[in-house]
């Protein structure tokens, strides 16, 4: 009668409402929705409840695949009473539609109230849809009231329109049995035009848009439906009851309410779909996954609201919200999990020409990708809005940040449907040409061809991948010209060293390394180092360090044996040893010392074109006295490198006078290509030759490895870090015996298992992809040519920057030269360290020794024009 309060008396109002009456029961007969739907409550309610109950406590521990924060972690206000207060400490919510019982999910108290709870009381999902579509007033009204509270007041209340709109529309395309037929609608539209129109004239003219769109909705909905309890219309109301929240959270946590509508509905989709698919019926499965598409947009476009809140009202008010998160709603969860569950690739949804009127089997693969991409959209919204809300390394309740976050997004979108499109997609043609663009050929795809008119060229011979550093690395290394105590690791996408680390710790068992790891690491390092494995074993450790003094014990109870006739003696073994020794073995030879060893070190000069000649003079003087030699085959500060024929004079000196030898290859491994299997002739013998996986082996720390003959002459007297070997494991009681001459050396400290795993898959992709050493190094020095050229060195190695160390033997010796080029700036214009800093400031970051070398370590992550501009750059500071 609302119609006719502006008439004058009873008896014109009774007379009016007659016709009105009469196209109200018009309405109720020409309404589509089938009355046999009828929405009361029915003996399904218990199902559903139990059902809900049942998810719940499923649900209570924290999910397999955790779920993202919201720009407040979802977070829900308690239902127990808090600062705000609705009644005394640990009081059950006052909610008018929490009910008497206490409620454990406290984000399901605040958030769902009457909404889900009254949705699953009606048997049909039409009959829920109905009911949705009538709370949504109740809902968005009251965020309606706190649209002035935002950034702008009409685009808040546009959006709202548009996200109304998008489940109204999204409801009834899903459901029709929940619209209404044209007729009645019109009908409806016309009755209740007077009513609308009033409330627009009384209502602020930024409101109006939604009033009118309100008019539009409610006219769509059927007639033949009963009305809402008086709790559900109450859903929004409680927020009167305190000012302090009054003013964002109706807009807050009506967002979050339709967001919670709409994973109801979207996890009863979910669940046809996957009913469908396993029973074959793949046209209706891809028909629910599109319709749960539907509603997975229009979540995100509630987060578009929630973008418009007041920014600093907001982080007033997100205190409130303390309890909970978004990971307690329950119908979230699943629906994330029910969409990724969808774990199946595009050859499982292959479907037969004739399945879809003469279709090809596109349309199901096409509806599982717009199924995640719903999903990942909605997420990643998520994480924007929370990050822009909050700040990157802020956490939530569970008190994980939203930087950490976007570990676990990834999860949600790299789904294995996503993993089979690329490898689709590497049998589909090219369909390219090439061009002249700008004078340089370039690939193009035929359609940009025709568009552009480019002018074809004849297609350029493929450059190889070794000259291709975009396809090996990520372009973060191009500017890194440090001197490789760690050199570049390869792309992620080539080899994924956090998901080698995610698989060990779910491992948590080292029987992988032993078994796996292990032999293919001895594998690849014998390969690497040219060695027969009948020959030569390959221990490893967490370091090298352990390993070298392990060797030494072992040679120092040797010594103590053939001289414990003449203990007295005043002459003890000798050491002969490099002046570039690292420090690591420098401090062993302190060691030795104390045993009575000496030590002749002999001097190694930059400008020596024969490094060999010293220590062979040093082996003549001392004869048999020598009972240890060690060579660094590559120098860490100057990067003079040994040559295969020097150490072959070296080893042919060393086993005439019966010493040991130990090569300390850290520098040399994976930088030069050596051939032992060529420099010792044959069998190891006495020879050790000592390394690590860091540095140029593109690996990281913990992973030590030595390569020995074991039949050497100190095989028994070797100390074992690992005395035990798996098969002894099973009895800890027993003293284990020592293990096999080939695992004598293994360590006590396990190496590094993800480490030693990451090295073999690098090196392995590598040599597969026919990328040698060798290769590298050849590769590596036109990039030296390059460089020094820019400089405008001279004959004598001479440039503007410095001297480049070891001219000499680097143009005598050119496959002996170290990837990493020294250049000794004592008599140039700026001093290493501070090239090096001016080096840092424009975006390159190279190595200083000493204040009085820069060393520049060049890869194959390096190209031509990364080269160039680290000349320039030098010139230029030089310039200046």
């Amino acid at each position: 009668m609302l119609l006719c309060s502006d008439l004058g008396d009873a008896n014109r109002r009774i007379w009016f409402s007659i016709p009105l009456g009469f196209a109200y029961l018009a309405c109720l007969t020409l309404s589509r929705f089938d009355g046999r739907t009828e929405l009361v409550p029915c003996r399904a309610f218990e199902e559903r409840e139990s059902d809900l109950v049942t998810l719940r406590s499923s649900l209570d521990q924290p999910p397999a695949m955790p779920i993202l924060p919201t720009p407040a972690c979802l977070a829900g206000i308690p239902h127990q009473a808090s600062s705000l207060g609705h009644g005394g400490t640990g009081s059950p919510s006052s909610c008018p539609a929490s009910g008497k019982a206490s409620v454990t999910n406290l984000y399901e108290a605040w958030v769902r109230n009457p909404l889900i709870c009254n949705l699953i009381r009606y048997p049909s999902t039409a009959g829920s849809a109905v009911r949705a579509l009538q709370l949504l007033p109740h809902i968005m009204e009251p965020m309606l009231m706190n649209a002035s509270n935002t950034s702008c007041e009409t685009f808040t209340i546009q959006e709202i329109c548009i996200a109304r709109a998008g489940l109204f529309n999204s409801l009834q395309k899903i459901y029709p049995s929940a619209r209404s037929n044209k007729l009645g609608q019109a009908l409806k539209l016309l009755i209740t035009f007077p009513r609308y129109l009033i409330k627009a004239l009384l209502a602020k003219h930024s409101r109006r848009s939604f009033i009118w769109s309100t008019w539009w909705f409610e006219s769509k909905l059927p007639l033949l439906s009963s009305a809402l309890p008086h709790e559900a219309k109450l859903v929004n109301e409680e927020f009167l009851l305190d000012p302090r929240i009054r003013s964002i959270q109706p807009l807050f946590r009506g967002c979050h309410q339709l967001v919670e509508l709409a994973c109801f509905f979207g996890v009863d989709l979910t669940k046809e779909a996957a009913g469908f698919l396993d029973t074959g019926l793949k046209v209706e499965a891809a028909g629910k996954m599109i319709d749960c598409s539907r509603l997975l947009h229009t979540m995100s476009q509630f987060l578009n609201i929630l973008a418009q809140l007041d920014t600093l009202g907001y982080q007033e008010y997100r205190p409130s919200l303390k309890g909970t998160s978004g990971g307690d709603s329950i119908n979230l969860r699943l629906l994330t999990r029910m969409c990724r569950a969808f774990q199946v690739d595009g050859d499982e949804l292959a479907m037969e020409p004739d399945d879809i009127s003469g279709r090809s089997g596109s349309m199901l693969t096409n509806a599982v990708h717009s199924l995640q991409y719903g999903l990942g959209l909605f997420w990643s919204a998520h994480l924007a809005l929370a990050v822009t809300s909050n700040g990157l390394d802020q956490t939530g309740t569970a008190g994980t940040s939203i930087r950490q976050m976007f570990v676990h997004l990834e999860g949600v979108l790299n789904t294995r449907f996503c993993q089979w499109l690329p490898k689709y997609a590497a049998g589909c043609p090219s369909n390219s040409r090439w061009v002249d663009a700008c004078g340089s050929p370039k690939e193009v795809g035929e359609a940009i061809f025709e568009s552009c008119r480019f002018l074809e060229i004849t297609a350029p011979p493929p450059a190889p991948l070794i000259c291709q550093p975009d396809k090996l690395f990520e372009d973060c290394w191009g500017a890194d010209f440090r001197s490789q105590s760690m050199a570049p690791p390869l792309k992620t996408s080539i080899v994924d060293l956090p998901e080698l680390h995610k698989e060990h710790v779910m491992r948590l068992d080292l029987e992988h390394y032993y078994m796996k790891v292990q032999p293919d690491l001895e594998a690849t390092l014998l390969e690497l180092l040219h060695l027969d494995r009948q020959r030569t074993s390959v221990n490893c450790a967490s370091n090298l360090s352990e390993l070298m003094f392990r060797i030494l014990v072992g040679l120092q109870q040797l010594e103590e044996r053939k001289t414990s006739q003449s203990y007295h003696q005043q002459a003890g073994p000798i050491v002969v040893s490099c002046s570039y020794d690292f420090l690591s073995f420098r401090t062993a030879w302190r060691t030795l010392e104390t045993w009575g060893w000496s030590r002749e070190e002999v001097p190694m000069l930059s400008d020596s074109v024969n490094l060999a000649q010293p220590i062979l003079a040093a082996l003549t003087k001392h004869g048999k006295k020598v009972k240890l030699v060690h060579i660094t085959l590559v120098s860490s500060v100057t990067q003079l490198a040994m040559t295969p024929e020097e150490l072959k004079a070296i080893l042919k000196a060393a086993r005439e006078a019966k010493a040991v030898v130990l090569l300390d290859a850290c520098q040399a491994f994976c930088n030069i290509e050596y051939d032992f299997g060529q420099i010792v002739d044959g069998a190891l013998g006495d020879v050790f030759i000592l390394g690590s996986c860091v540095k140029h082996a593109r690996s990281l720390e913990g992973v030590g490895w030595c390569a020995f003959d074991p039949c050497n002459s100190i095989q028994k007297l070797l100390p074992s870090g690992w005395c035990a070997n798996l098969s002894v494991l099973n009895f800890p009681m027993h003293d284990p015996g020592m293990p096999e001459p080939r695992e004598c050396l293994t360590g006590g400290t396990v190496a590094n298992a993800v480490h030693a795993e990451f090295f073999v898959k690098q090196q392995r992709y590598l040599l597969d992809s026919g990328i040698s050493v060798a290769a590298i190094g050849r590769r590596v020095q036109s990039l030296h040519q390059l460089f020094l050229a820019r400089l405008a060195a001279n004959d004598a190695g001479l440039c503007r920057a410095g001297q480049v160390v070891g001219w000499k033997r680097r143009q005598a010796q050119p496959a002996a030269q170290s990837k990493v080029l020294v250049l000794d700036c004592s008599q140039g214009h700026l001093a290493a360290d501070l090239l090096a800093v001016r080096l840092q400031e424009h975006g390159f970051r190279v190595d200083a020794r000493h204040g009085r070398y820069l060393r520049l370590g060049f890869d194959l992550c390096h190209s031509e024009a990364n080269v160039a501009a680290l000349a320039d750059a030098i010139l230029c500071l030089l310039d200046s």
